[in-house]
């Protein structure tokens, strides 16, 4: 009897393959986890020197601006959003799969890993827009008083910074 023919079940899973889902499953987690940190915990050190990056030059400024019982109530709302549309488990394997799939293709497609790339750039584009769209609805529920209080926040410390910057 052929080796073939006593195996059952699934198919095993080469090596190669394992790892690139790793690694996937391991990028999709970090975006994520920056992406919510922002919102929940307001961003990074203002002591850090360097030019901005990431969520300093987008929502991060205005996320710190908020209070902390409303970075909490934005962070749960998106948690809560994102939890009615992730995808499960088999379609993030079988996209992981089709990427290692694309990226050991011979002839390399680039087209096949550009399209496949495309779809996890929009799935963080989504989360961005959550983002953008929960922080407009919340300040737009704000009264002219808090808004005033929240744009004084958020050029404060750009003004301590230039202050800084300037020895005063």
């Amino acid at each position: 009897m052929a080796e073939n023919e006593l195996r059952t079940g699934t198919p095993r899973v080469s090596a190669a393959t394992r790892a690139v889902l790793y690694v996937s499953l391991a990028l999709n987690l970090v975006v994520v986890g920056l992406l919510i940190s922002g919102l929940v915990f307001g961003g990074v050190n203002e002591d850090r020197r360097g030019p901005p990056r990431g969520a300093e030059t987008g929502l991060g400024p205005v996320m710190r601006a908020f209070q902390p019982e409303d970075r909490k109530r934005l962070g749960e709302e998106m948690r809560r959003t994102l939890r009615q549309e992730r995808r499960t488990r088999a379609e993030t394997a079988q996209i992981t799969a089709d990427l290692a799939g694309a990226f050991t293709a011979d002839p390399f497609e680039i087209e096949a890993v550009q399209a496949i790339l495309d779809d996890q750039f929009g799935e963080a584009e989504f989360r961005l827009q959550l983002a953008k769209t929960l922080l407009v609805e919340r300040i737009a529920k704000m009264t002219v008083a808090e808004r005033a209080e929240l744009a004084e926040r958020i050029v404060s410390p750009a003004r301590r910074q230039n202050s800084q910057r300037n020895g005063n």
